[in-house]
């Protein structure tokens, strides 16, 4: 629900301002049309998972075609989710599971990290808020630090086959999601394991955070405070300039996708955003010399996002991605043009 409340803001904000500068006779009806569409979608999808009336502890759902509705109390449900090992076996593996093989770099690292964190719980064993989510970060940032050299191989690799070969682009693409998703679960582990915080507890605390709404809203701003980074960026990619590259790179891959479209099918038909993505990032890179890591950094920093006219762009191409395959199975998170992120 926040997701799309705060994608329905960005896009009423965009249409307003283009109403607001442009005579009626420059206005494109075309795009207002395309707007006012989504926004339609917008509010039928808030409408449908939320009732307006609803209390903040609680979820209200409409059954469509029947005139009854469905109350969640959130914090009843938050308690009657329970993760429960099979005998004493299970445990001993759930254990063993816990502990991982660190580098000497890694343990280091760790040490210096978590020397002043200590865990705090509450009722039923779940970690309190604020100390999950410090939790959660430092898992990232592990796995952030970690994982840099994996996506600036992904793109070294990617870039071999961009153009020639959309199987061996997407089995690129897949190895790297592989080794990204083993690289954060071995940062969990290891931070878990460190911490003596189990499995069971951790993933039922994460479960409890997600499942509040207030907190959600914390979580999405936190992640887009914590996508800083000290890569440098040229002086001559300027904001203006890296939304003009974003813009043109987004509509190559678009036009791109169909020469990978079978491959998509073939092998992960949830893929369509991801191949997006590296579509527009190869792109810069082959066009314009700006690798992923350096264009990203550039997109941070010049909070590109902000810009009301690329909201609208932005919209545009979530609708694109709708169209693309006969309709896309889910819709990826607001965070890029399309999946480019």
């Amino acid at each position: 629900v926040t997701g799309e409340i705060l994608k329905t803001k960005s896009l009423l904000d965009a249409i307003k301002k283009k109403l607001d500068e442009s005579a009626a006779g420059d206005l494109n009806l075309v795009d207002l049309a395309v707007a006012l569409k989504i926004l339609s979608d917008k509010v039928d999808v808030i409408t449908y998972l939320k009732e307006p009336d609803s209390d903040p502890r609680e979820l209200r759902f409409k059954l469509n075609g029947t005139n009854k509705k469905v109350k969640v109390d959130i914090k009843k449900l938050q308690e009657a989710i329970v993760f429960v090992d099979d005998g004493e076996e299970s445990k001993e593996e759930s254990k063993d599971k816990l502990e991982v093989d660190l580098s000497e770099e890694d343990n280091q690292y760790l040490d210096e990290k978590l020397k002043d964190f200590k865990i705090e719980t509450g009722r039923g064993g779940i970690i309190e808020k604020k100390c999950m989510m410090q939790l959660m970060k430092t898992i990232g940032d592990f796995s952030k630090s970690r994982s840099k050299d994996i996506s600036k191989q992904a793109q070294d690799k990617r870039i071999e086959h961009y153009g020639t070969d959309s199987e061996k682009y997407v089995d690129v693409i897949l190895e790297t999601m592989s080794r990204e998703e083993e690289s954060f679960n071995y940062c969990t582990t290891a931070i878990l394991s460190k911490l003596n915080v189990s499995q069971e507890t951790y993933m039922r605390s994460e479960q409890a955070l997600i499942m509040d709404p207030m907190s959600q809203m914390e979580l999405l701003q936190k992640g887009i405070e914590n996508e800083d980074t000290n890569v440098e960026v040229p002086s001559e990619l300027d904001k203006k300039k890296t939304i003009e590259i974003l813009k043109e790179s987004n509509d190559k891959s678009f036009e791109n996708y169909k020469e990978y479209s079978t491959a998509v099918k073939k092998k992960d038909p949830y893929l369509t955003p991801v191949v997006i993505s590296c579509l527009s990032h190869d792109y810069i890179l082959k066009e314009h010399k700006y690798d992923e890591e350096v264009f990203k950094a550039a997109m941070f920093k010049h909070k590109v996002f902000e810009d009301q006219d690329l909201a609208m762009y932005m919209q545009q191409k979530q609708f694109e991605l709708f169209t693309l395959d006969g309709g896309m199975p889910f819709m990826p998170p607001m965070g890029g043009m399309g999946g480019m992120g």
